[in-house]
């Protein structure tokens, strides 16, 4: 059993329950971790407000999204050879869909302390858009389950495992890669994966060491005078982009 989000999948559960928000992303509808639900349970336990348990086998830190009648987590294995996306029925926790994204050959090393599937995923009406670093990046139809499009070329040395989520914006996946040789923020189209840009970090680390410049942030678009910003934080600097 992955002990670490089977509590977050039990808490969405609940809050499914009362009320019909979703909960797209890793931060949830707007961004900033607030949910306009009321009636909540403001605590759990192994027994207290708990109304089913689904095991999942695997090691996986990222948070499950919610769209209507469905809930999506990612799940890879420890070694990380092969990578998951999970939908669950909120009203039973039944497993609906178990779906094998990748297969990596040789993948990247990773710490205990993290997992090859950190990245929470992020989700609209019809596609979830999973992300698991430089390993890949896919969307995948939440109907059938089959994989729309898939980037593996997004290259990036994370040296210690990736955990940036995947945020939505418009037309945008925009995606963080903070590693240990690279650093820069993308834009894929949601309608194929392709980019539309990218910006690498122009921060001034003051140092030749990766890990000084590793980050695990996820960004957030915000309004500023009618003005969509995009404020990425990385190691040494939060950098604000229109």
């Amino acid at each position: 059993m992955n002990r670490f989000f089977l509590p977050f999948a039990f808490a969405l559960f609940v809050v499914t329950s009362f009320a019909a928000e979703n909960w797209p992303e890793f931060r949830g509808p707007r961004g900033d971790g607030s949910s306009e639900s009321v009636g909540l349970p403001l605590t759990w336990s192994e027994t207290e407000h708990v109304t089913w348990k689904t095991p999942l086998p695997g090691k996986a830190w990222s948070s499950p999204v919610v769209w209507g009648n469905q809930i999506w987590v990612t799940n890879a294995p420890a070694d990380g050879k092969q990578l998951f996306a999970v939908c669950l029925d909120p009203a039973s926790g039944k497993i609906e869909k178990n779906i094998k994204v990748f297969e990596i050959a040789e993948p990247q090393y990773c710490i205990e302390k993290n997992s090859y599937a950190s990245c929470t995923p992020a989700i609209e009406d019809g596609r979830l858009y999973v992300h698991f670093g430089a390993h890949g990046t896919a969307a995948i139809d939440t109907s059938t389950g089959n994989t729309l499009w898939a980037r593996q070329d997004l290259e990036c040395n994370h040296h210690r495992g990736p955990a940036s989520s995947v945020v939505l914006y418009k037309n945008l996946v925009i995606l963080t890669f903070d590693g240990f040789d690279k650093q820069y923020v993308v834009a894929l189209d949601k309608a194929d994966g392709k980019t539309v840009w990218k910006t690498d970090r122009k921060t001034k680390y003051n140092s030749d060491n990766g890990d000084i410049m590793k980050a695990y942030s996820t960004p957030q678009v915000i309004d500023v005078g009618g003005k969509a910003q995009l404020i990425s934080p990385s190691s040494a600097a939060a950098i604000s982009s229109s």
